[in-house]
């Protein structure tokens, strides 16, 4: 309920405050009904004489009060043919004498008589004041025909002059004044006169200022006492805010707005809305909106039926299937309800579950591809572990024994995961079996055949896989490293208990025609040990978006070898630390690792 007050008095002080915008606008009206006047007059006195008659009738014209308006008009001598101001009381009038001997001698000194030159020691004085900036009066003397809007004490006064060269005789100067506060009320004073207000809705100004406040409203009312009115018609020229309030005026309760009016700051608005008429002025509304929520609360309910029968049955369905997915329940199927993009949508999911029984499938074959447990050597320790990000992995590890005795450990990373991944390694797989078999040295030689096969098979379909391969010589240790591409391993010495990269800038196989060679030799000592792994560890994050990084894994390799951990052992801690690390759910790549170390 509180909420529904809050816009209902929002939409009340909105509406006040655009009915009192239409008193300020008012005054813009006011200055132009008083030049319109004075060029009116300007033109008449051309060629009549003013009367006091003709005087009061282009007043009722342009809706202008008799009362402090101003006028001088004189001949080339600067005679008086007309003021509307005693010369005893007045100095008005001594004033348009020497503005109007500094207007002729400026844009008619033709029309300028005898008298008007003889010029006293006071008249030269006031000429040179007149014609200087600094009081601002040249700029007003050059410009003629305009009227001025100025302030003369409190409040603005306008100020028409002009002179007539175009005649021989008769007016050569005139000039009219209005006080604005006195043209303003009068003009307020006819509007809310003449105003038909809604029904409940009443509109009142009064005057008001530091040096004098009438504390009547205008227009006048009778009807109750206007104390509580004035009150905040003086709480809101104070404060100069506008003031919102609900009062009770003879019993009747009104939303009473009231501000002061942001042109001359000399009247205090009012307006006021019965709140009993504007409840009643509802109460129409009211029946047609709740005709309007019953009739939308039937089209609802009716759309809701049409809507579940048409969409949400469907997405339901769908979302049993994807659950059916997730479990791996190849015997669900999702009902087929309607033949459009939904209903393909439901034989799509069902060809998925169809395929996941295939999947499974294939990953077995893809998991038998790889070796089981690492090949056992004298005086080594080996271990790997791999675990796929998808159901078909990319990620590629072997251990193969050569012919002479020799042992190879191979780790490869295909581009993307998935099915195309999981064929792209097991043909790299077969190429490796193929070349141990026909005794291809190890490891230029296989690495040459590799690059060929997937530069002319793969590269065209943009599969590329990074690839390296060590070969140890158990009996002397010696071990050579190539590269293609693949994450460069890291290798310990016990000796200096340091870590090093092995660094062979390389393409990965396939990406060009011909490879460049660059074969690295290091001889293992006992408690050296090298780490082979694909970037799927590296790239793990935490829940900040920081990755586990290259620095983080290496100094942990380098740790736990210090701590002779066996090959095993690194690898489950390793594992450990990165599951520990790393935000829970899927690996965002396929993790591999391959660790030889040297027993001591």
């Amino acid at each position: 309920m509180e909420g529904r007050r809050e816009v209902i008095e929002n939409g009340i002080l909105n509406e006040s405050i655009a009915a009192i915008s239409k008193l300020d606008e008012i005054y813009e009206t006011s200055l132009e009904n008083t030049k319109a006047f004075a060029i009116d007059l300007r033109e008449y006195i051309a060629n009549n004489s003013l009367t006091e008659e003709v005087l009061q009738e282009k007043l009722n014209k342009y809706s202008l009060p008799r009362s402090l308006v101003r006028i001088e008009i004189r001949d080339g001598d600067l005679n008086t043919l007309f003021t509307t101001d005693d010369r005893e009381v007045v100095g008005a009038a001594e004033a348009s004498d020497l503005f109007g001997r500094v207007a002729l001698k400026e844009h008619a000194p033709q029309r300028m008589g005898i008298k008007a030159n003889i010029i006293s020691p006071a008249d030269l004085l006031t000429e040179s004041v007149l014609s200087t900036d600094e009081i601002g009066m040249a700029t007003m003397i050059r410009q003629r025909n305009r009227q001025w809007v100025f302030k003369m004490g409190t409040f603005p006064t306008t100020w028409y002059w002009d002179v007539y060269p175009e005649l021989a005789t008769g007016t050569a100067f005139m000039s009219v004044a209005n006080q604005m506060v006195t043209v303003y009320g009068s003009a307020l004073r006819n509007y809310c006169k003449k105003k038909i207000d809604p029904a409940g809705t009443m509109l009142f100004a009064t005057k008001m200022s530091y040096e004098q406040s009438t504390f009547k409203l205008l227009p006048e009312n009778s009807e109750f006492d206007n104390y509580e009115i004035i009150k905040y018609a003086v709480l809101s020229y104070l404060t100069n805010r506008v003031v919102f309030k609900t009062i009770e005026l003879n019993n009747i309760k009104y939303w009473l707005t009231a501000k002061t009016d942001k042109n001359i700051g000399a009247y205090v608005f009012m307006h006021l809305i019965s709140q009993e008429e504007r409840l009643k002025s509802l109460e129409p509304l009211k029946w047609q909106l709740i005709t309007g929520c019953l009739f939308a609360l039937i089209i609802s309910l009716v759309g809701a039926s049409f809507i579940t029968r048409l969409i949400i049955r469907p997405v339901e369905d769908l979302s049993s299937g994807i659950k059916a997915i997730r479990e791996r329940n190849k015997d669900f199927r999702i009902p087929i309800r309607r033949q459009d993009e939904l209903g393909a949508l439901a034989k799509a999911f069902n060809k998925v579950i169809n395929e996941l029984q295939e999947l499974e499938y294939g990953k077995y074959v893809q998991e038998s591809l790889l070796p089981k447990a690492p090949l056992s050597v004298e005086g080594y320790d080996m271990a790997f572990f791999t675990i796929s990000a998808t159901d078909l992995a990319g990620d590629y590890h072997d251990t193969l024994m050569l012919k002479d005795g020799k042992l190879v450990l191979i780790l490869g990373d295909v581009t993307g995961h998935g099915i195309s991944a999981s064929l792209a390694m097991a043909m790299a797989k077969a190429t490796v079996n193929y070349s141990v078999e026909k005794d291809i040295n190890f490891p230029e030689d296989a690495l040459d055949t590799l690059n060929t096969l997937f530069n002319r098979e793969l590269k065209p379909r943009h599969k590329f896989m990074t690839f390296i391969i060590l070969v140890l010589n158990p009996d002397t240790g010696e071990l050579i490293f190539d590269n293609m591409g693949q994450c460069y391993p890291i290798y310990y010495t016990q000796e200096t208990k340091t870590k090093e990269e092995i660094a062979i800038p390389s393409m990965p196989l396939g990406a060009m025609k011909k490879r460049k060679k660059k074969l690295i030799t290091k001889h293992m000592q006992a408690g050296d040990a090298v780490i082979l792994y694909s970037d799927g560890i590296i790239e793990c994050s935490d829940k900040e978006g920081e990755m586990f990084g290259y620095d983080r894994f290496e100094e942990l390799f380098r740790h736990l070898m210090e701590q002779d951990y066996s090959a095993q052992e690194a690898i489950n801690e390793i594992m450990h630390q990165l599951n520990t690390f790393r935000v829970e759910g899927m690996y965002p790549d396929d993790v591999t690792l391959v660790v030889l170390k040297k027993k001591r």
